[in-house]
């Protein structure tokens, strides 16, 4: 009897551990996300379902009102952005719920994505199971889910 609970405990340890070392909360700094060339992103996740546009000036100002992390949402055709700590950036005036579900990334990998974007405007969309932003020919993909993985 006491080697099964022994190996239970051991098996329990080992499980959390690698749990734990495998979360995405568990490593500080991580880089979330990825930019690849918009075709690639077309291929890969089909056609965007829905679109919304901002300059690229005020999504830095987006930036500077976060630390590490910016987290990105649409609801009925309505852009929401959140710090890394799920306080509302824009709309400013608005409220969410902290069941909402937000797609993280890192905010360096959205100031790469706005220095090779080139000039203009920041597409925030949403394709069929995945949300992607794209400036020029490059998009920004495979960020998180908050939650339930807030960082």
């Amino acid at each position: 009897m006491k080697t099964s609970i022994l190996n239970f405990k051991q098996h329990l340890f080992l499980f959390s551990l690698l749990f734990v070392c495998f979360s995405p909360n568990f490593y500080s700094g991580e880089v979330i996300g990825k930019i690849i060339p918009k075709p690639e992103a077309d291929m890969l996740f089909g056609p965007v379902i829905t679109s919304v546009e901002f300059p690229a000036a005020q999504v830095r100002d987006w930036l500077n009102s976060s630390n590490d992390y910016i987290l990105f949402s649409i609801k009925d055709n309505r852009l929401y952005v959140l710090t890394n700590t799920r306080a509302v950036i824009y709309p400013s005036t608005e409220f969410v719920q902290a069941s909402d579900v937000f797609h993280v990334y890192s905010i360096s990998k959205v100031v790469e994505l706005l220095s090779i974007g080139g000039k203009g405007s920041v597409s925030f969309e949403v394709r069929k199971s995945v949300f992607s932003i794209t400036m020029g020919n490059e998009t920004l993909e495979y960020g998180t889910f908050c939650p339930p993985l807030c960082k």
